[in-house]
């Protein structure tokens, strides 16, 4: 069998080594970038849900504030 002109004649020496461990290392970091924006993409998601879902459901505190606030700006601007 004969090697390319390309092709060392071994695939095992300690550069190739290196090399091979240094591409598993990297990717498992990409990875771990990728999981870690996805959390954070996620939490965003989750404050933004919460707060159109608060916004979008005022409470009876919320509503009776606004009428009292309303009440009073209403009394200082007839005065």
């Amino acid at each position: 069998m004969t090697t390319p002109p390309y092709a060392p004649t071994t695939t095992t020496g300690p550069r190739h080594h290196m090399l091979f461990w240094m591409a598993i290392v990297e990717q498992l970091s990409i990875g771990r970038v990728w999981q870690e924006e996805g959390e954070r993409n996620e939490r965003r998601l989750l404050v933004l849900e919460w707060n159109r879902s608060y916004a979008a459901n005022s409470t009876s505190y919320d509503l009776h504030h606004k009428a009292i606030t309303e009440d009073v700006v209403g009394s200082i601007e007839k005065r």
